[in-house]
């Protein structure tokens, strides 16, 4: 009952603290659990039971927080689904997870009403938009609070659609105890308290942007959203409302660090920066950490399938000098109640500073993919969650991932981690982006191939960018082809580059081990 519990927690000993602030709507922790128990009695009056599944498709809000809370308060299962996504690609997740009701942002009514023409018996939920919220708030204040339904530790809490870059989506079961787990583990990783003022920035779909909203529910702290990110609102932000808090991924750093304006406002607020959804590069970690000297940066390096966590780069181990900086490359040491190895393919572990695959197991792990029992005992093994990255562990502890499994490049018989090398582009003055990828090669089977984005007004060019990388790197990691683009590489809904994407004209036709 974590997730029920802690609401009810915060309405009890902070009731009058602001919960909720958003396009001049503000709600106190009573106010939103009043809010909440109504909004479920409307999912009950829709015929909602417990375990039925829910399905939410809108931007970060004070009503998208409201319905995940009540979907749990009435027992159903959430089924948050990414706002980028093809309207086929939805109508895909919410047959396949049978929802029963689509609660909805009214920006993508026509989206729903795509997906209701082929689910006749799907109910569906406005909860207004940017122009329009009138329907909802009356539909709340017209509806009577109902009681919780008593969910328990092991009752599913969410079925979380992965990005399906092979094949279809899978849905990862996250129960309330995997939840009520990794919110305790991020409270302490995080170090946030109930003063915390945080802004939405990271997508509320993504399982780390729900995380974080119940972190504070859990600490009765205080919500902002950003419900598309722009890097000058978010700057404006921080100096007129307070922030001290937000999650951001490595490209929304870049961007922000790129912005002509962070040099002319006040940002002392921000204290707390957590990062993840993809590596970031030493030079943009080393800028930021820069230009907000007084911010604590927490790297979070996990998947989907584990609720969150696998490991951490704590405040004091982001060191910018001396020996103890290479662990800058890191992703930090296994968070509290995790166990995290390195094995090879039999599921040995390996020795220190060897290559194999990360695994782990914790509380967290799901409870396995939604009607995929093949997948769930392909990535669920002996008590351990496969997460198929490629790293080593130091002496200390320290993990390093180099590479997820699928981008490792075979070149001439050789193994090319794409880190690597996109590292080593990335340290060169003027670079914005970078993704390296395998392209077919007729004699070495694969070559390596970058994609760069130079920053705006940077002159760069095919053979500099590969003059550079043989300076830092072997010659067989090299490019042996750079594609020097202008505008931005390709993004999923919480900003990872979709290198599947960029893969695709190269490999359409041929086979290739993964996509």
């Amino acid at each position: 009952m974590y997730v029920v519990n802690a609401l009810r927690r915060a309405a009890q000993t902070s009731p009058d603290r602001i919960a909720s602030v958003h396009q001049g709507r503000s709600w106190t922790w009573a106010q939103v659990q009043d809010r909440v128990a109504r909004l479920a009695g409307v999912l009950r009056a829709h015929g909602v039971e417990p375990g039925d599944r829910v399905a939410l498709l809108g931007w970060n809000s004070d009503r998208y927080l409201e319905s995940v809370l009540a979907a749990a308060w009435a027992g159903a299962v959430i089924v948050p689904l990414n706002t980028r996504l093809a309207p086929p690609e939805i109508a895909y997740q919410v047959g396949h997870s049978g929802a029963k009701l689509f609660i909805h942002d009214i920006g993508f009514s026509d989206v729903v009403r795509h997906v209701a023409d082929g689910h006749p018996a799907l109910s569906l939920i406005s909860i207004g938009g940017a122009d329009d919220a009138a329907d909802y708030d009356a539909l709340i204040a017209a509806a009577s609070p109902v009681d919780d339904a008593g969910p328990q530790h092991g009752d599913l809490l969410g079925i979380f659609y992965t990005g399906g870059t092979t094949g279809l989506p899978k849905g990862v079961m996250t129960t309330h105890a995997n939840m009520a787990h990794q919110v305790a583990l991020h409270m302490l990783d995080l170090g946030w308290t109930r003063d915390t003022v945080y802004l939405h920035v990271l997508p509320m779909f993504h399982l780390g942007g729900l995380l974080c909203a119940y972190c504070l529910v859990s600490l009765a702290g205080s919500n902002r959203y950003m419900e598309r990110f722009d890097a000058d609102e978010f700057l404006d932000r921080l100096a007129s409302e307070g922030i001290s808090a937000a999650a951001l991924g490595p490209v929304v750093i870049g961007w922000l660090l790129e912005s002509p304006r962070i040099g002319e406002l006040d940002l002392s607020t921000l204290r707390s920066i957590a990062y993840g959804t993809s590596p970031i590069t030493e030079p943009v970690l080393r800028r930021a950490m820069q230009r907000w000297p007084g911010a604590g940066f927490t790297q979070i390096y996990g998947q989907t399938e584990i609720t969150g966590t696998i490991s951490v780069l704590r405040p004091d181990e982001h060191v910018l000098d001396g020996e103890d900086a290479v662990r800058l490359r890191s992703a930090g040491r296994a968070s509290w109640g995790i166990d995290a190895r390195v094995v090879d393919d039999d599921g040995r572990e390996v020795a220190r500073h060897a290559i194999g695959e990360i695994v782990a197991r914790s509380p967290g792990v799901m409870a396995g993919y939604w009607q995929d029992p093949e997948q769930t005992a392909a990535t669920l093994r002996n008590g351990w969650l496969h997460t198929g990255d490629v790293g080593y562990m130091d002496e200390a502890g320290f993990i390093y991932v180099v590479d997820r499994k699928k981008d490792m490049i075979v070149t001439g018989g050789e193994n090319v981690f794409s880190s690597e090398v996109e590292r080593a582009i990335a340290s060169m003055p003027g670079v914005s982006q970078v993704a390296v990828i395998g392209v077919p090669h007729e004699v070495w089977g694969e070559a390596v191939h970058a994609v760069v984005v130079p920053a705006p007004g940077v002159p760069l060019d095919e053979q500099a960018v590969i003059a550079h990388c043989r300076g830092l790197i072997a010659g067989f990691k090299c490019p042996k082809s750079v594609e020097i683009r202008r505008e931005s590489l390709p993004l999923s809904g919480v900003n990872k580059i979709r290198k599947h994407t960029l893969r695709e004209p190269f490999w359409k036709g041929r086979s290739r081990g993964v996509n």
